[in-house]
């Protein structure tokens, strides 16, 4: 009798442990970060001073006349500005623009500046195409055109954030 009971709770915990509901299996780890990718095309008509200290026409009515509130009127003359989502100011993104235009010889720079209207320090102006870093912080790209004429540009940007 007893062989008999032994057998039977055997059975019982092999087919318990076999039959599991699967409320009891292990779930998987929701991802605790997602990448968010965002992106503008835009066109720029002229080439604008050298440097961030001579800001152009459109860059010029964006930080001066504007205080960074909106893109500019003069929007595509000589510089082209972006308003950057939220998920971008935590400076974990990278940036790259890829740009073309009818001279076949053009230079994008690339600028940030914070909510403030503060210019930010590192700015992306190396190659033809810039691309790196987001500043942290960062609420808008400007886009100029440093050498060219009628250039069209792609900016793209990465960023990894918290998930939900």
């Amino acid at each position: 009798m007893k062989k008999s009971l032994i057998a039977a709770l055997t059975a019982m915990l092999v087919l318990g442990t076999i039959g599991m509901p699967a409320a009891t299996a292990k779930k998987k780890k929701k991802p605790t970060t997602q990448t968010v990718t965002f992106s503008e095309e835009g066109a720029i008509r002229v080439a604008g001073p050298t440097g961030a200290a001579l800001k152009g026409v459109t860059e010029a009515e964006f930080t001066l006349a504007n205080s960074c509130a909106t893109p500019p009127v003069s929007q595509g003359h000589d510089g082209y500005v972006i308003e950057l989502p939220a998920e971008y100011a935590m400076g974990t993104g990278t940036i790259e623009v890829k740009g073309a235009d009818t001279t076949g010889a053009y230079d994008l720079d690339l600028y940030f500046y914070d909510a403030g209207c503060t210019l930010m320090d590192p700015y992306l102006t190396e190659g033809a195409d810039p691309s790196g870093a987001i500043n942290g912080g960062a609420k808008w790209a400007v886009v100029n055109l440093f050498v060219g004429a009628n250039a069209t540009f792609k900016l793209t940007a990465t960023a990894t954030i918290p998930a939900p």
